[in-house]
């Protein structure tokens, strides 16, 4: 089953919700509510929880959301953060132009 996991990523003085999201494939193992996942992303690996997973039997896709990234990113900065996440193999949702 493909592992697509999304994090909710809050830009300073924006209240629209944006997220960057990460496609790992197919594998095995569906995580759980409540697991913790290992990322290159995050500056301490473990510090983000699986809160939701769906599964679309259809498409053989489980979406995974992990809780919010726990910084702000400040707005001149947020395609610099986007970036950054793209070397670490995730799409930025406000990333338009690549």
């Amino acid at each position: 089953m493909k592992i697509i996991v999304s994090q909710l990523v809050n830009i300073q003085n924006d209240n629209f919700p944006h997220t960057w999201r990460k496609d790992y494939g197919d594998r095995n193992v569906v995580p759980r509510v409540g697991d913790k996942i290992e990322d290159s992303l995050w500056k301490n690996p473990y510090e983000y929880d699986v809160v939701e997973v769906i599964f679309d039997y259809r498409e053989d896709t489980c979406f995974v959301t992990v809780s919010a990234y726990e910084y702000e990113i400040p707005k001149e900065r947020m395609d610099e953060f986007g970036r950054m996440a793209e070397m670490h193999g995730w799409e930025a949702g406000w990333i338009t132009n690549k």
